[in-house]
């Protein structure tokens, strides 16, 4: 690394640099993470939405795990036992989730000063990742997405640090250990498995491949995910069945193109500055094939890493948000290359240097520092602009704090975010709209439950037909009322239950769709209609059928693999 050269005259203490050289660290991304924290938490406590149609989910799946037999990977059911264990608290749920984005925010700083970023640009990175509506959403939602995106970019940040380190058995390890975290987590990680693999061997890092650590490291990630691939071996793999489902009805909507271009709406159009920085690493001068800079190096491998990772998810067709975990380090690493250009002393084209010094060459230099000074402080405002600016446009659409009403104008008025995943086209963002009505259609199905008598309770089965609705039931509902079974996703893996459903409950579907068909008799009690919801749920009945034409546990298995 390159020694700093003496402040020139005027400059206030300024220093050339190079890029690459850390500096010291600044306060500012642990207060943006903070504030962060906090709108979090207070949006869920004080905000207009109830709880994501999939975290009902994952609340249930908390309820009902089971480790090694499991349909999804189990990290967020983990997480939600471990999150609800003095009640269903909404509040208590997030902490882990707005924590997760906390750290996300730490670490693009901290990539933007292992990349020669100073105080300013680092807390640049932070903000950026704070306020970038990818981000920010998945910090407010309780799914494993914003996990998924923790444990790339702590991946990441650990291969950075492998090269050249004194001890690689440790970086190793704990590269194995996180990676095995992101396929407890995510099956997405596998992507990042492999584009780290075969950045190694196209750098000259391949010479590691020759130790036992990176395989020992591979060991040890299949051996913490093991209980993802354990519990797809138990029930069948219906991973496979699940992303069939997914490429048929939604991955046929993401084309390579629109791939592309939502990131730049999903992060910020601050992408078109920090990519190209970013990939200047890659560039390999003469010489550093033999003897590189160990920093340079890392940052190389990380560079390609991500850039392999990007390529392999455009082919697979993964929605646009898959590979948001590469933009941590990413940004911080662009802004850092471009705050280290800013700093980087150039001599005018065409001057040759002078081997003598004269008394009027600190004079010719203060002079000079002025021009170069004013377009550094110029470039900073610029990029810290065009970062807050989209931030605020953006930050509707990451933090859910304004009503269906407002928001669904807002949306309107930017001319995006309201197409689902399948292509329909409804008022609010899809996430949104599967924040509502949840506990609405809970209490209807308390006060269809309520209306049998003592005696029909005891016989009364409580059935959803789909897991949003099931995991409604089971979080809002109150203790007298019986958990709920739906013959769909993780809900059918855990069955119908004792009851042979001589008393149904059925939420979701009309009388005449029962009767004659599961049911002898089916009557409406009630619809729940909430017009902000997803189009499914926006009018939802809630019919009580008795006299079934054949027992739950018996037309149970013509539901498998239903999602």
């Amino acid at each position: 690394m390159a020694a700093a050269a003496a402040p020139t005259a005027g400059a206030r203490g300024s220093r050339d640099r190079t890029p690459g050289t850390p500096h010291s660290t600044t306060r500012a991304p642990i207060v943006i993470a903070a504030i962060t924290f906090i709108a979090h938490l207070a949006v869920v406590a004080l905000g207009p939405y109830g709880p994501h149609r999939d975290a009902l989910l994952y609340y249930a799946m908390g309820e009902h795990l089971r480790l090694f037999a499991m349909d999804f990977p189990p990290f967020i059911a983990i997480v939600a036992r471990a999150f609800t264990t003095f009640g269903n608290i909404e509040l208590v749920t997030h902490i882990p989730i707005a924590a997760a984005h906390c750290a996300l925010i730490l670490f693009a700083a901290a990539f933007a000063r292992r990349s020669g970023g100073g105080a300013g640009v680092q807390s640049l990175a932070a903000l950026c990742v704070a306020t970038a509506a990818v981000f920010m959403r998945a910090g407010s939602l309780f799914q494993p997405v914003v996990f998924d995106q923790l444990w790339w970019t702590a991946a990441l940040w650990l291969l950075a640090l492998v090269p050249g380190a004194a001890d690689p058995r440790r970086r190793w390890l704990a590269l194995g250990a996180i990676l095995g975290l992101g396929l407890l987590t995510k099956f997405t990680i596998l992507v990042l498995g492999a584009a780290i693999l075969v950045a190694i061997m196209l750098t000259p890092e391949r010479r590691s491949l020759r130790t036992p650590w990176p395989w020992l490291a591979g060991v040890l990630a299949l051996a913490v995910g093991s209980p993802s691939i354990i519990g797809q071996m138990v029930l069948g793999w219906p991973f496979l069945t699940q992303f069939q489902d997914l490429a048929s009805v939604q991955l046929v909507h993401v084309a390579p193109l629109g791939f592309v271009a939502e990131q730049f709406f999903i992060v910020g159009p601050v992408l078109l500055l920090v990519i190209p920085a970013a990939l200047t690493w890659l560039r390999i001068r003469a010489g550093e094939k033999r003897r590189d800079d160990a920093q340079r190096a890392g940052l190389r491998l990380v560079v390609l890493a991500a850039l392999i990772a990007f390529v392999l998810m455009l082919f697979a067709r993964g929605k646009p948000y898959y590979i948001a975990p590469i933009w941590p380090a990413l940004i911080g690493i662009g802004f850092g290359r471009i705050d280290g250009w800013r700093h980087q002393a150039r001599p005018e084209p065409g001057a040759r240097r002078s081997t003598q010094t004269t008394s009027r060459e600190p004079e010719a230099r203060a002079v000079l520092s002025g021009p170069r000074r004013t377009l550094r402080t110029a470039s900073l405002v610029m990029l810290w602009t065009l970062v807050i600016a989209w931030g605020v446009i953006g930050l509707p659409m990451g933090l859910p704090f304004l009503g269906p009403e407002p928001m669904s104008a807002y949306a309107a008025r930017l001319g995006v975010g309201t197409t689902t995943n399948t292509g329909e086209v409804i008022s609010l963002p899809q996430d949104y709209a599967d924040m509502l009505s949840w506990e609405e259609q809970a209490a209807a199905v308390e006060a269809a439950f309520h209306s049998l008598t003592p005696d029909e309770q005891a016989r009364t089965v409580i059935l959803a037909t789909n897991y949003g609705r099931a995991g409604a039931i089971d979080w809002f509902g109150s203790d007298a009322l019986p958990a709920a079974i739906a013959p769909i996703s993780s809900y059918w893996f855990w069955g119908p239950g004792p009851l042979p459903g001589e008393i149904t409950i059925v939420l979701g579907d009309e009388a005449a769709e029962l009767e004659g068909t599961y049911f002898r008799s089916a009557t409406e009690f009630t619809r729940v209609r909430r017009p902000w919801g997803v189009t499914e749920e926006q009018d939802v009945p809630v019919t009580i059928a008795r006299e079934p034409l054949g027992t739950l546990q018996e037309f149970w298995p013509r539901f498998e693999g239903m999602n």
